[in-house]
């Protein structure tokens, strides 16, 4: 079973990022830059916890997609979102700012960007503080936010 999941390709052309907190979840996130719609949205184009997550991180470093650290928001992209679908709105800003760095960092290869924070907005939409809730963390993780958000 292992090797059939070694072999699996979980990413797709369009993923761009793949946010994870490197211990259990991550998710990969595409976006059609050269969209013919008005509004794109960003989907997830792939999610992984456990042994998968790490298959993911592996492929997205042979791929030469960007791996973008941000605990918080790979746990609530996991739980909230599916295969496919598109970010919810509560997470179009925290998703936005990790694009608009991967997307300006790849390109202005010469400058420096301040690495954003995403996990903050999130936080601050949940009415937590953020120096708080990270001493918290691990308690956090392992929340089971499908009971509480539904």
């Amino acid at each position: 079973m292992n090797n059939q999941l070694d072999t699996k390709s979980f990413l797709n052309d369009d993923s761009i990022v793949v946010i994870t907190d490197h211990k259990r979840y991550s998710v990969a996130i595409s976006y059609d830059l050269v969209s013919d719609d008005d509004d794109p949205v960003p989907r997830v184009s792939a999610k992984g916890d456990n042994a998968t997550f790490k298959l993911i991180n592996r492929e997205a470093e042979k791929k030469g997609i960007e791996q973008f650290e941000s605990p918080f928001l790979a746990c609530m992209l996991y739980v909230m979102t599916d295969v496919g679908q598109e970010i919810i709105h509560d997470h179009y800003w925290p998703v936005a700012e990790v694009l608009a760095f991967v997307i300006n960092t790849g390109y202005a290869q010469d400058c420096r960007f301040k690495k954003p924070n995403p996990d903050k907005y999130i936080f601050r939409n949940m009415g937590l503080n953020i120096k708080t809730a990270t001493c918290n963390y691990e308690n956090v993780r392992h929340f089971n936010y499908k009971n509480k958000f539904g």
